[in-house]
């Protein structure tokens, strides 16, 4: 991980809740959001100049009064627009290491969440400074294919991109997504030597084991 810039603002549940939006606020939306019709944004939105503090940053969540917590404090709600699920449980797997924990770490004066099935960058992250574990309270556990041809129906490839300035990690399915953020943002490409982790397009997997809806949130730079 590049060196993190140390910038004050609140963004994980914990940091948001500390911060007094607490879960009866966090519970408590307006209307509009409340009935499903918070403001979608798109990370592919022409982006804002990007001031030194105000840096953007990309959070994702199978916490739903969390991701409600985080639009309630100016992150835009992408979760419509881009439908994931994963697994909030170990599930069994026909082969061994099908099945992986998808590890989540919040880095708050840097401003970033962090996500990662690797083992190598779970241990290297978890040694950074400012970054805090926070796997305990969220477990997640993703699919991982060899390959392309290797990947179920029903699942779709999670890409991630890095923006070393901003030190932003940005997760997606879309490969063009993913590409427009490359050559128009400035973010680097990751996990391309790497197993592909695997993310669902429905709450219902073959056999019927059920995974939770991964909410995707976005907070533009200001």
């Amino acid at each position: 991980m590049s060196p993190v810039d140390h910038r004050d603002r609140p963004l994980s549940r914990r940091s948001v809740m500390s911060m007094g939006v607490t879960a009866t606020v966090a519970a408590g939306l307006t209307a509009a959001a409340a009935t499903g019709t918070l403001r979608i944004a798109s990370s592919l939105d022409p982006p804002s100049p990007v001031v030194p503090g105000q840096e953007p940053d990309h959070a994702y969540t199978t916490d739903t009064a969390e991701a409600r917590a985080l639009a309630q404090a100016g992150y835009l709600d992408e979760t419509l627009r881009h439908p994931l699920y994963l697994f909030t449980q170990e599930v069994p797997s026909e082969e061994s290491g099908r099945i992986a924990r998808l590890r989540r770490f919040y880095n708050g004066p840097g401003q970033d969440h962090f996500y990662t099935p690797f083992e190598d960058e779970f241990l290297s992250v978890a040694h950074d400074e400012g970054y805090t574990d926070e796997s305990a309270d969220h477990p997640m556990w993703v699919l991982m294919a060899d390959n392309e041809d290797d990947i179920p129906a029903g699942a779709q490839r999670l890409y991630r991109v890095f923006q070393p300035v901003w030190v932003d990690n940005f997760y997606t399915t879309s490969l063009a997504e993913a590409e427009a953020a490359v050559a128009g943002q400035g973010y680097e490409w990751r996990w391309t030597d790497r197993r592909y982790p695997c993310v669902f397009t429905s709450p219902a997997i073959g056999g019927g084991t059920p995974a939770a809806r991964w909410h995707r949130l976005y907070n533009p730079p200001r």
